[in-house]
């Protein structure tokens, strides 16, 4: 019976069914490959992919500190302060004006309103209805509207002229700087204002109880002036502050070329320049 265990080829020999290379089978008592055992002090080095690593920008690099900006020109520092001045003036004028045909209006209804009562009741003819009757309602609205066209006139003025201002003297920026000065100025001055309003509105009254008024009189003159002078105190350094915050960080172009020299001219012809 013939054997038909199929039996090694040699080494790297192609298998004549698959065509591919059929690695030889150890022959007993051939030399094994050693193998690494585990504990070994030597391990076998396996090749690591060499694939290259993209340098990454570092996340935390320190950002250069910003070239430090021009100082305020004193044309543009003066305009501020002028422009500033004025506008905050007309601005709290105009407010002033207009919070007062607004509380004019409201007093008016309610005087209305409770003269309506009056009439309705049993007592509808006294003095109080009198007086309301006798008061012209054409009246009462030239007030109420004056007071507000006025007031918003003034303040439409006070914004487009500091604007103004800011422009011709060279600010940067001049429409943020007044409307932002403005937003400042007008909460500074309306607390400013609050503090200082209380002693000058007790002072008055405590000299009217003498026999002599003019200097209460002088005193609320007095009071006036300073409360103007210290809205436009206010406004001034809100629109000198918001015009140094604004201003650009480019330096203020140089002031014009000078002049080319006259060109010589020779004796003989004078007026005309020589030649060369």
């Amino acid at each position: 019976m013939t054997d038909q265990t199929p039996q090694p080829l040699p080494p790297d020999q192609p298998d004549p069914r698959t065509g591919y290379p059929q690695p030889g089978y150890a022959q007993p008592g051939s030399p094994q490959p050693a193998y690494p055992q585990p504990g070994s002090p030597q391990q076998p080095a396996y090749p690591q992919p060499g694939y290259p690593q993209p340098a990454y920008p570092q996340q935390w690099a320190p950002v250069p500190a910003p070239a430090p900006r021009p100082p305020l020109e004193p044309r543009s520092r003066t305009g501020a302060l002028v422009g500033g001045g004025v506008g905050l003036t007309l601005v709290t004028w105009g407010l002033g004006l207009a919070a007062f045909g607004a509380i004019f209006g409201i007093v008016a209804l309610i005087l209305a309103a409770v003269a309506g009562a009056v009439r309705a009741g049993d007592d509808g003819d006294n003095a109080f209805t009198r007086f309301i009757d006798a008061v012209p309602m054409w009246l009462v609205i030239a007030v109420i509207a004056g007071a507000v066209v006025v007031g918003a006139a003034l303040v439409v003025g006070g914004v487009l002229g500091q604007r103004a201002i800011l422009r011709r003297h060279g600010v940067h920026r001049p429409t943020a700087v007044t409307w932002s000065s403005l937003g400042i100025g007008v909460v500074a001055n309306g607390t400013i204002g609050g503090v200082l309003s209380a002693p000058a509105s007790i002072l008055p009254g405590v000299w009217s109880r003498s026999s002599d008024s003019a200097p209460g009189v002088l005193l609320l003159i007095g009071a006036s002036v300073v409360g103007v002078a210290v809205t436009a105190a206010i406004g001034a350094f809100a629109s000198w502050w918001m015009a140094h915050a604004f201003r650009s960080a480019q330096p203020a172009a140089s002031a014009a070329a000078a002049p080319a020299a006259p060109a010589a001219t020779t004796p003989d012809q004078p007026g005309r320049p020589t030649a060369g």
